[in-house]
Order: C-alpha cells, then sequence, then structure tokens
C-alpha cells in the first residue's frame, strides 16, 4: 500500500492542477499512453481518491496563519434552537 499525499497553499490549488489534466494529457504521445497503461495494469490492483479538508474550527493557528487565508476565518456558531 502506498498513500501519496499533495498539499496546496489553499483549496483553490487542487482546482488549478486539475484543470492542467488535460494539457499534461494532450501533450502524451501514442507511446507514452502505452508504456503508462502497461505499467499501470500490471502494477495498481485498487485505486482511490480522497480530498480532505481540515475544519477550521479545529485547527490551531496563529492569528498571521488564520488571516492568511479566508477558508481559515472562523465561522459564527449558529444559536441553539429552544
Amino acid at each position: 500500500t502506498f498513500w501519496f499525499f499533495s498539499s496546496q497553499a489553499s483549496m483553490a490549488g487542487f482546482d488549478a492542477a486539475m484543470a492542467n489534466e488535460p494539457k499534461l494529457a494532450a501533450a502524451y504521445t501514442p507511446d507514452d499512453i502505452k508504456v503508462f497503461d502497461e505499467a499501470t495494469t500490471k502494477s495498481i490492483v485498487f485505486m482511490s481518491s480522497n480530498v480532505w479538508s481540515y475544519s477550521s474550527a479545529q485547527s490551531a493557528l496563529t492569528p498571521e496563519q488564520r488571516a492568511s487565508d479566508p477558508f481559515w476565518k472562523l465561522k459564527p456558531v449558529a444559536p441553539k434552537r429552544p
């Protein structure tokens, strides 16, 4: 089992990376695709992708880190209904 982790400065970074995938795929030659397909067929039994995001409320950040990205801004807690 192998785990690959990728981090971005913000969640928008993942969107930008995914937007580049078609550009990368267009650059592959038919020989590149054949080599890649053979390697994955022989080596990968199961693959899944997960995107995890940290909860800003559960993160212990410095005020500077919290101010660096709107994601980290704490959301107001909704009042409980009676």
